[in-house]
């Protein structure tokens, strides 16, 4: 008897359908395979729930801290970017993946930009705190002693979507700009 001839005959009855009748397995074997897949189950979502979120954390600086600290802070806009390398370290030297990224300076509120043009970010992931260089974009940048602009140094994409939040900022480091050294 078909599906459809079942439920003509039992009409008012609501039809029941069984997992078992489909795969072959009945009774006492199949409630075992029933405990062991919600078993599995259940120790997937506690290996999802245990698992840290990754992010990127850094302890915060005011940026009148950051820009008493840094050698130079410009704005640029990044015109060409590609992966290097950077070897930090005499003897036990180690090497990282790095995005380089060259620039056209649009701005300058202290000290001298890089002479060679090029300033360096981690290649992009939010538990890297990259900046995610981006050709045509524009940046707020206050690099390091390897030219490094990562999210811990200060730096920030000047081109984004909040422009009303990051023209605040630029201004108020043009403010700390126009007070001098302190």
């Amino acid at each position: 008897m078909n599906l459809t001839n079942r439920c003509l005959r039992n009409r008012g009855k609501i039809p029941r359908f069984d997992i078992g009748a489909v795969s072959g397995v009945r009774g006492p074997r199949r409630l075992k395979e029933l405990g062991v897949i919600r078993r599995l189950t259940l120790l997937a979502a506690l290996l999802v729930l245990t698992v840290p979120a990754v992010a990127c954390r850094y302890a915060s600086r005011s940026d009148a801290e950051l820009f008493a600290v840094s050698n130079a802070v410009f704005r640029a806009r990044v015109t060409e970017v590609r992966a290097a390398t950077l070897t930090v370290g005499t003897g036990h030297a180690q090497t990282f993946e790095v995005v380089e990224a060259r620039f056209e300076v649009k701005e300058i509120l202290k000290g001298t930009p890089p002479s060679s043009g090029i300033v360096r970010d981690l290649p992009f992931a939010t538990n890297k705190c990259s900046l995610g260089m981006v050709v045509g974009d524009e940046y707020v940048f206050f690099p390091d002693e390897h030219n490094m602009v990562f999210l811990p140094t200060g730096s920030f994409r000047f081109s984004n979507g909040n422009r009303v939040l990051v023209n605040r900022r630029l201004e108020s480091l043009r403010e700390i700009a126009s007070a001098g050294p302190k």
